[in-house]
């Protein structure tokens, strides 16, 4: 098929793009069936480097009869090729969930960015809680723009701080309560409510402090996510601390990540070349053979604590630097 031939004959580098590229042209329909769907240039080449902005305009020039780049926006030329072409399929296929997220998350970022970025037009609920497991953990082939990126930023911050302000409203109110009650001369029964509806805000206020470090978890995960392959020690860094502040699935799933990412430590030991491996049955131990003349086992298992086992490779906690960077309303801790 051409289409094949069009993407083998693409160098290693542009060909890892082309996943990105053409699954920004794909939406899943309400009948699970894929459409075509156009993006902008600015989707596709904004904020990367000079190097893959080249790339994916090679790409582009590649399949050009396959994808139209016209007035800034750019389509497929022939839909059918979602089905005829077996790569792309897989491709749809691995990631369908994730691209109708994608769509709901695109259509909602543009009409914020169009209607002058009010608080009302953000993700909240279900909604961005969604978002965020997707971003954090089940994204493959796919690239959040700027402005994907800066949205769905702003709405895990809305949500943190109407949390800290519903907070204060109850404590406020239990406030002027025990006020109203003392200034009855109920000095016996101002008492016992007073106890009932301290009882209460403290209750109230656990609750949204719990709902306050989740949020802060899942969005310290998504952030962990965005930057695995750029800066890999910060990656590191951000998910121990998601952890930290609440055991969200999302703060679970990127430390397993993270640590089964064969790049993410070098195992030392050998002095020469090694001319041999093998696994145990169960996957848990690796045995190496080198050329020094030594056989050594490895510990490869998935670590009962990941949390642990991420703080020592690790090796250190934020900086208060990077932690005013990636936390600016949170008081500094360390962490590990």
């Amino acid at each position: 098929m051409l289409a094949e031939q069009a993407y083998k004959a693409l160098s290693s580098a542009e060909r890892e793009l082309v996943p990105d590229v053409f699954l920004r042209l794909v939406v899943i329909g309400e009948d699970n069936v894929e459409a075509a769907r156009p993006a902008s240039t600015a989707d596709l080449l904004e904020e990367r480097p000079e190097p893959e902005r080249a790339a994916v305009q090679r790409i582009l020039e590649t399949f050009s009869y396959l994808i139209s780049t016209r007035e800034e926006e750019i389509s497929l030329l022939r839909p059918a090729v979602l089905r005829a072409w077996p790569r792309l399929r897989r491709w749809v296929d691995a990631d369908r969930d994730g691209l109708a997220i994608l769509d709901g998350l695109t259509t909602a970022a543009r009409h914020w960015e169009e209607h002058e970025r009010k608080d009302g037009d953000l993700l909240r609920g279900n909604r961005l809680e969604t978002v965020q497991r997707w971003t954090a953990t089940g994204r493959r082939q796919l690239t959040l723009t700027r402005l994907e990126r800066t949205f769905l930023e702003t709405s895990t911050r809305a949500v943190t701080r109407g949390v800290r302000q519903r907070r204060l409203a109850v404590i406020s109110l239990v406030i002027l309560l025990i006020g109203a009650l003392a200034g009855a001369g109920a000095a016996g029964n101002a008492a016992n409510n007073a106890d009932v509806q301290r009882s209460i805000a403290e209750g109230e206020r656990t609750k949204a402090e719990k709902q306050a470090k989740a949020t802060l978890s899942r969005q310290l995960a998504l952030q962990s996510a965005e930057i695995r392959t750029a800066d890999p020690k910060i990656a590191q860094l951000l998910a121990v601390t998601s952890r930290h502040f609440a055991p969200t699935p999302e703060a679970h799933h990127i430390m397993l990540d993270i640590l089964a990412d064969p790049a993410r430590e070098e195992l030392v030991g050998h002095t020469n070349s090694v001319n041999a491996v093998a696994f145990s049955p169960d996957g848990t131990v690796l045995a190496t053979a080198g050329d020094d003349g030594t056989v050594r086992l490895w510990d490869v298992a998935t670590p009962a604590d990941p949390f642990s086992s991420l703080c020592a490779i690790a090796g250190r906690s934020l900086t208060s630097e990077e932690w005013a960077q990636y936390l600016p309303e949170v008081l500094y801790e360390k962490v590990c």
